[in-house]
């Protein structure tokens, strides 16, 4: 990486390098790999951010909720054993919110959080916090934890 080797090439299989490093347990290859890539990552964000902001800012305010839930005419009973949720979006200026409950899968169990995710397209300043335009924030309602996505 220090080198400038272009992590995102791919072999005649199509595998690019970290994901050659992952099947083959090189944890250490892995995080390098991973640490440049979140580098780069974040760094398109912050040249993709005045046109993502300018964007959202152009869309009317509103609200809404998606529900979804699962039935199978084949599958007997799915409804009662597959999740279902509802995820609430709201949009105010140049901010997104969204509410939800179901945060992913692990394995065949379910894994449930009252959670909710926020973009702050012109930041955020009351004194005691400072989040600069662009923010994303993950809020945990049932441990009160706030993170930096």
């Amino acid at each position: 990486m220090a080198a400038s080797a272009d992590w995102s090439l791919q072999n005649e299989n199509e595998w690019s390098a970290l994901q050659e490093v992952v099947c083959n347990r090189e944890e250490h290859i892995a995080m390098i790999i991973a640490r440049y890539y979140q580098l780069l990552a974040r760094a398109k964000w912050c040249l993709r951010l005045p046109r993502i902001i300018s964007s959202v800012k152009r869309i009317r305010d509103f609200y809404m909720e998606i529900t979804f839930h699962f039935e199978s005419s084949v599958i007997p009973f799915i409804s009662r054993i597959a999740p279902s949720d509802t995820c609430k979006i709201r949009k105010r200026g140049s901010s997104l919110r969204a509410d939800m409950t179901l945060a992913g899968f692990d394995g065949f169990r379910i894994q449930w959080s009252d959670q909710t995710f926020l973009f702050l397209g012109d930041g955020y300043e009351d004194g005691k916090v400072s989040l600069p335009p662009g923010s994303l924030i993950v809020l945990y309602h049932k441990t009160k934890e706030i993170t930096n996505a």
